[in-house]
């Protein structure tokens, strides 16, 4: 089975209308789309969400490098929630991922996974419920089993639970138990 379109792209001039050739081109547009109709070797498909983004001077070569790199990167962003392996997200969820990047990288903020922005650090829901009952010792309402079914079903108490320092300082102890050493940031915004 082939898989199904997420995303069309297109080159746009400053006005933000498509254009033919990227030598005409001042920006990207990357677009999340949905299915119309059409029959299954010709399906259609229409743009829910659309993100433009004005890169530079047409035809200049830093300008066309550029377009191909937002359509990378924002592509990167949607395919990081679409197809994350535990919580696959929708195509509203991708949106709202996109336009939180943009909107960091136009205030002078590259976020990268990892670095508190976008999706963060995956945290294995197994662990993070080993940990959270040891933390909880008496109090624990339930066995560690419990926590991780918790965790998986309920995402706003697993917020709760991934934004406690203790909690996530044990996570990392655990898992370097388990031969997985916690992600770094970048340190290059420090230099």
């Amino acid at each position: 089975m082939a898989r199904q379109k997420v995303s069309s792209r297109d080159f746009i001039d400053a006005n933000g209308q498509p254009v033919d050739k990227i030598e005409l081109a001042t920006g990207a547009r990357y677009a999340l789309v949905k299915r119309t109709g059409g029959t299954d070797d010709k399906p259609e498909y229409a743009n829910e969400h659309e993100f433009d983004v004005q890169l530079g001077e047409a035809g200049k070569p830093a300008t066309m490098y550029a377009i191909f790199g937002a359509w990378t990167k924002l592509g990167n962003v949607a395919n990081s929630v679409l197809n994350d392996d535990k919580e696959p997200g929708t195509i509203d969820d991708a949106a709202d991922e996109i336009a939180a990047f943009i909107k960091s990288v136009e205030s002078g903020v590259w976020r990268e996974a990892g670095d508190g922005a976008a999706r963060g650090p995956k945290y294995d829901n197994d662990v993070l419920g080993i940990v959270l009952h040891a933390i909880l010792g008496a109090a624990a309402k339930g066995d560690a089993a419990s926590y991780t079914a918790r965790l998986a079903a309920d995402k706003g108490y697993r917020a709760k639970v991934v934004a406690r320092d203790d909690i996530k300082a044990a996570y990392w102890v655990e898992m370097s138990k388990r031969g997985v050493a916690k992600p770094q940031a970048s340190t290059d915004s420090l230099a």
